[in-house]
């Protein structure tokens, strides 16, 4: 992988608004620690340049060979976390691991999926499962990511882990059964869901007509019971009248 060259110079001053007022000047903090240091070197670095070397090496695992303005020769380091700004993306802060290029180190490697699988085309979509590998492997032969070939993958078929084909040399930290990609169903949307049966949008036109027989059933029990109520009062009169007229013959 391609090393970034990188020109350091120290910083004797810590703490409080010291970061602030380093950002300030367009530089940013960097702090060096790892393999023969007794302690940790605190320096700056110009954020322009640090900046477009980052853009151009690319990925997430980036070597560099840091020169520090003083000092003779060169320290191997790996770029091991930058803090950003949450909001303006900006660089805060950088920790540079010096590193023995002798010994094998644990690193998080990305995974980059390549091409279109047959399980795609067919409606299906690609699940990434897992998107870091874990290796142990000798700094010089860091690749920046893993490509894995997904093409040929049917729906409802996978990749695991120990389907992936890796360069010599790279000892492989995640378990081999472990998953990285698969093709599955796509779930069916709102747009995509079961048609209504045609009786159903009929019953619903239907519901106003409904509703009027109801009224008209209502109406016409209204007016049974008047009618009844009539009925009664007749009833009633009828059986005054009688007992007039017995009155009247008596």
């Amino acid at each position: 992988m391609e090393v970034l060259q990188v020109e350091a110079r120290a910083r004797a001053k810590t703490g409080g608004n010291t970061g602030r007022q380093i950002r300030a000047l367009k530089q940013i903090p960097v702090v060096l620690y790892g393999h023969k240091l007794e302690k940790s070197i605190n320096l700056v670095v110009d954020e322009k340049s640090f900046e477009k070397g980052l853009r151009q090496v690319g990925g997430d695992n980036v070597l560099i060979d840091l020169t520090i303005a003083g000092q003779e020769g060169k320290h191997r380091v790996f770029l091991r976390d930058i803090q950003r700004d949450p909001v303006s993306g900006k660089m805060l802060h950088a920790d540079l691991l010096r590193i023995d290029e002798s010994q094998k180190l644990h690193f998080s490697v990305p995974i980059h999926s390549l091409g279109e699988s047959k399980g795609v085309k067919t409606g299906g979509i690609l699940d990434h499962s897992l998107r870091t590998l874990e290796i142990r492997c000798l700094a010089k032969n860091l690749p920046s990511h893993i490509d894995i070939d997904v093409t040929n993958l049917e729906l409802n078929q996978s990749l695991h882990v120990n389907d992936l084909k890796l360069p010599d040399g790279m000892e492989v930290l995640t378990p081999s059964s472990v998953v990285v990609v698969k093709v599955i169903m796509a779930k069916m949307s709102g747009a995509m869901a079961e048609p209504e049966a045609p009786g159903e949008k009929a019953e619903e036109e239907m519901e106003p007509e409904v509703i009027g027989e109801k009224k008209e059933e209502a109406v016409e029990g209204e007016a049974k019971e008047k009618g009844k109520e009539k009925e009664k009062e007749k009833g009633k009169e009828k059986e005054k009248e009688k007992e007039k007229e017995k009155k009247e013959k008596k």
